[in-house]
C-alpha cells in the first residue's frame, strides 16, 4: 500500500519492472488507478523477440546494487530490446542440456557468455556443440559469442581458447558461420581498478560501461539503429561478424 513513484503525470510511459536477482518472487501485483490501463510496449527498434543472454554470475547481476543496474538490464534498455537473463552463478559450463533449454526460447539473438565459469578445456570441448545445438534449433537467429572481461588487463587463456574455437567455426563458410558474431574483451570493462567489486564482477560504474558495450554489440548483430549511444563511443565501429 505504499506509493513509490508519484511524479509521472498523465499519459503513457514505458515502464520496466525488474524482479530481484537473488530472491524468489512468489507473486507480484501491480495496482492501477481507476481509468488507467496497461499496454504492451511497441519497441521503436523493431525488436520483438527477446535477446537471450546465457552466462555466469556476472550476467546474473552479482554486485550490482539493484536489478535495474545489472549490465544486462542496462543493455536491454539501451538496445530497446526485450531481454531474458539466463545467468547461472558459478554454473555456466556449456552443458548440453542448457543449450536444449535455451533453444526452447524463441529469441531474436542468443548471447553466449560463459568464460568466467569455464576452463580452456571446457571451452574447447563444449562450445562448438553448444553453438551447433542452438543453430540447429533456430538457424535464422544470430549468435553472439563473448569473451570474458579482463579488468586486470591480462589476457585470459580461456578467452584465447574461445577465440580459437570461434575462428575455426567462422572459417567454415557454413550457415552457422554466417550467423556467428564475436565480442572481444578489449574495451569491455575498464582496467583502472574502479569498475569491479572484486576484479571480476562489475560494480554499478562498471555495469554502465559494460551495458553500453553490449547494447552496441546487440544492435550490430540485429542491424538496428542505436539508441542513446554516440557513434564511436564504447564498443567502436562495426565490422562483419564482429559485434564491435
Amino acid at each position: 500500500n505504499k506509493v513509490c513513484v508519484d511524479m509521472l503525470g498523465k499519459g503513457f510511459r514505458p515502464v520496466r519492472v525488474y524482479l530481484p536477482t537473488r530472491g524468489v518472487v512468489r507473486s507480484i501485483r501491480i495496482g492501477l488507478e481507476k481509468g488507467a490501463r496497461l499496454e504492451q510496449v511497441r519497441h521503436p527498434s523493431g525488436i520483438v523477440k527477446p535477446v537471450v543472454h546465457y552466462g555466469t554470475s556476472i550476467v546474473h547481476g552479482g554486485c550490482a546494487s539493484r536489478p535495474g543496474l545489472c549490465f544486462t538490464s542496462i543493455a536491454g534498455r539501451l538496445a530497446d530490446a526485450p531481454y531474458v537473463n539466463m545467468g547461472f552463478s558459478g554454473c555456466a559450463k556449456l552443458e548440453p542440456h542448457l543449450a536444449d533449454v535455451l533453444a526452447r526460447i524463441d529469441a531474436s539473438l542468443y548471447v553466449v557468455d560463459p568464460v568466467w565459469n569455464c576452463t580452456p578445456e571446457i571451452i574447447r570441448e563444449r562450445l562448438e556443440p553448444f553453438l551447433r545445438k542452438l543453430h540447429a534449433a533456430h538457424p535464422g537467429v544470430p549468435l553472439l559469442v563473448c569473451e570474458g572481461g579482463e579488468p586486470l588487463g591480462v589476457r585470459s587463456k580461456t578467452n584465447e581458447a574461445l577465440k580459437e574455437v570461434y575462428d575455426r567455426l567462422a572459417a567454415e563458410k557454413s550457415t552457422l558461420s554466417a550467423r556467428l558474431n564475436y565480442l572481444p574483451a578489449a574495451g569491455m570493462i575498464q582496467t583502472d581498478g574502479e569498475s569491479t567489486h572484486d576484479y571480476c564482477h562489475p560494480n554499478d560504474y562498471g555495469s554502465v560501461h559494460m551495458g553500453k558495450v553490449f547494447a552496441r554489440a546487440i544492435r550490430n548483430c540485429l542491424k538496428t539503429r542505436p539508441r542513446g549511444l554516440r557513434k564511436g563511443g564504447a564498443g567502436g565501429k562495426s565490422k562483419k561478424n564482429n559485434a564491435r
